[in-house]
């Protein structure tokens, strides 16, 4: 037989088309995602935060020798965190060293709070009378203020008086000269008329 080429039959555009006057089907969101709780936080230990505590106090002690401090750490599981009934007279000897320790740290404490108090105080009463002394100082300067205030108004006082007294003494002088000039005015008249008297009435006498 003939084989013919076989032909690819494109669908109809009938068959591909969207019927008119029919929509989409609205696509769907995605689910959210459940919220994951957080997660709660451990409870810690009793005895786990006792020889933490334990622990960061021993280390501040001071007048042990580290061997005895480490000794004591070593046996804290074995003698501090046993409670009270469970432990053997050895346990008890090592707790009451633990007590020791931890008392001697706590004296320490005790004695830095008392110092860091007594500074504190000083510091407070030498500024105190640091106050007082500015605050007298600041008397004094004010006194002196004042006392210099004091001599500039006597001494403008007495300026004001001496030229009061210059003019009272300025204004007698001229006084004293229009007086003078008066007088001899009047002599000098009085001269003039005894010698014209003279010069009239001798004559008459003499004749």
């Amino acid at each position: 037989s003939i084989l013919q080429p076989s032909r690819s039959v494109s669908p109809s555009p009938s068959a591909t088309a969207v019927p008119s006057g029919s929509a989409m089907a609205p696509m769907k969101r995605p689910a959210a995602a459940p919220k994951v709780a957080p997660p709660k936080k451990a409870k810690k230990d009793p005895l786990a935060e006792k020889a933490e505590l334990v622990t960061e106090l021993a280390e501040k002690a001071t007048g042990y020798p580290e061997a005895v401090l480490g000794m004591l750490m070593s046996s804290m599981e074995t003698s501090l965190l046993v409670p009270k009934d469970a432990r053997h007279e050895y346990q008890e000897e090592v707790v009451k060293m633990f007590a020791e320790v931890l008392h001697s740290v706590e004296e320490v404490a005790i004695a830095a709070v008392t110092a860091a108090q007594g500074t504190a105080a000083a510091v407070e009463a030498d500024k105190c009378a640091k106050d007082g002394v500015v605050e007298a100082t600041k008397g004094i300067v004010k006194e002196k203020q004042e006392g210099v205030e004091a001599a500039k108004t006597a001494m403008q006082e007495a300026a004001v008086a001496k030229m009061a007294a210059t003019t009272e003494q300025t204004s007698a002088a001229a006084e004293q000269k229009f007086g003078d000039a008066e007088l001899d005015a009047v002599e000098g008249k009085k001269a003039s008329l005894e010698s014209t008297m003279a010069e009239e009435f001798q004559p008459l006498k003499d004749g």
